[in-house]
């Protein structure tokens, strides 16, 4: 759910998207690239807390 949410930040719903609920759009492209960027964040913000 957080790299979707990522992805809509990215790449903002344009045409009819607009008007749906954020719980009910669906990517137009797989996230996985987005859910790798969110890892790799989780992991330097630990590295960075020490």
């Amino acid at each position: 759910l957080e790299a979707r949410d990522r992805y809509w930040q990215m790449h903002p719903p344009s045409g009819w998207q607009r008007f749906l609920p954020a719980g009910m759009r669906q990517p137009n492209t797989p996230i996985d690239d987005i859910v790798a960027m969110l890892l790799i964040e989780r992991y330097l913000n630990r590295l960075t807390e020490k």
